[in-house]
């Protein structure tokens, strides 16, 4: 009798499950950046917790190479002068056959939640919601004020694509705010940013619970010669190269011999192409590792093997995935204030150095290789530490957005004790 209720009890859960589309300008099969990691694990929250979940990118031809299968996947091809971002639905609106294999795709799968990670897609979004025989309530699941992150992604562009480009980003996320059901922010600063009048929710950056296994170390050990070194993570996110040329380049003189620094990830290219980098001298440049973008493995061994890891953030939106990486990590952090937002209930953390001007940074960094501090903590402070995981930070994502949602009717409603 009870195998027969449990397998009722089953039927019924899988019957009132709740379908989520989710939309960005990236494929989520293996996230690098920031984006796409974040993206990847709210979807995975919500398949924890029973939902179906699929995904749909409208991307740049050429930009990625791969989709996961049972995803959707619609590369574009993008006029001169325009950007990945933005401009990416401009192509999709104007082939009508792309178009319909969305609304057909979308009337098939039928979700109950579109969830946009970033605004970006939201013209596309937009144009085929009517035409659903139930209309999906909208989520904006924000990254950034991205209004206010765009004057700063802009620096270097003419007068003319500036104001056309913050024009129309102001325009499309205004538009989704507007539209939209609910927000998900990362910070309680950027949803006071947007003044929703409607349904949101703060869910901070996290980290993936330490459970990868480290390789033997030998590979890390042949490149570093067993030096000390510093870790700066970052992707090609241009504020993640404008810090690191503020306050630690263009001078490495002031570390020890066998001391250095080491980069990882795709911020190694926008270092490369500074000034500062190509006029270097060798002697400098030996205190300097860059690794470009290294695997997941090879990034805990890292991780695993420093001293230190900096945060030399001065611009920017949303909140840094990588200061949470940091405060995970157990070793000293030595950030400026500004990586710290949306984290700052963990900046009396004892690990945690502040610096923000060039001078306070090379002397936190230098003094933090010098002593090699290995940090004892609390019971109580590990177990905030850990409350910086992925599963826990997003733990309350399913149930928010099943109090948006009308339960699908199941198989068993009305029935006695059942429905």
């Amino acid at each position: 009798m009870l195998t027969i209720l449990a397998a009722v009890v089953h039927l019924v859960a899988k019957a009132a499950d709740m379908k989520v589309l989710s939309f960005a300008i990236y494929p989520l099969i293996r996230p690098v950046h920031g984006g796409q990691l974040r993206s990847a694990a709210l979807n995975r929250s919500l398949v924890r917790a029973g939902w179906t979940v699929k995904h749909c990118c409208i991307f740049v031809a050429g930009l990625f190479d791969e989709v996961a299968e049972d995803d959707w996947g619609f590369p574009v091809h993008l006029a001169p002068d325009t950007r990945a971002d933005v401009d990416c639905c401009d192509a999709l609106l104007a082939d009508e056959h792309k178009l319909d294999a969305l609304l057909v795709s979308m009337r098939d799968f039928a979700p109950d939640v579109l969830m946009l990670h970033q605004p970006w897609t939201w013209p596309a979004v937009k144009a085929v919601v009517p035409k659903l025989a139930t209309k999906p309530k909208v989520i904006y699941s924000s990254q950034n004020c991205e209004a206010i992150l765009m004057q700063d992604l802009l620096k270097g562009y003419s007068i003319e694509q500036r104001e056309r480009l913050l024009q129309k980003t102001t325009k499309i996320e205004n538009a989704l705010v507007e539209a939209c059901d609910a927000l998900i922010c990362v910070s309680a600063a950027d949803r006071d940013a947007f003044s929703p009048s409607k349904p949101n929710i703060v869910l901070r950056n996290g980290v993936e619970p330490s459970n990868r296994r480290f390789r033997t170390g030998d590979l890390i050990d042949a490149q570093l010669d067993d030096n000390k070194f510093a870790l700066f993570i970052g992707s090609g996110h241009p504020p993640n190269g404008e810090g690191f040329n503020e306050l630690v380049a263009p001078d490495f003189g002031f570390l020890q011999s066998n001391h250095s620094i080491v980069v990882a990830g795709n911020v190694c290219h926008l270092l490369r192409k500074q000034s500062w980098f190509q006029a270097a001298d060798p002697a400098d440049l030996s205190r300097l590792t860059l690794l470009d973008f290294v695997p997941d493995d090879v990034l805990a061994e890292l991780i695993m093997h420093c001293t230190a890891i900096i945060l030399p953030l001065v611009s920017g939106g949303g909140t840094n995935l990588k200061t949470a990486e940091a405060l995970y990590s157990r070793k000293s952090v030595i950030a400026t204030r500004f990586a710290f937002r949306g984290f700052e209930t963990y900046m009396n953390m004892p690990h945690v150095h502040f610096a923000d001007t060039r001078h306070e940074f090379k002397t936190a960094l230098r003094r933090a290789l010098d002593q090699d501090t290995r940090y004892c903590f609390s019971s109580y402070d590990n177990k905030r530490l850990d409350q910086l995981t992925w599963p826990l930070v997003l733990s309350p994502l399913a149930d928010f957005l099943s109090k948006l949602v009308k339960p699908r009717p199941t198989l068993f409603q009305g029935i006695t004790g059942l429905g």
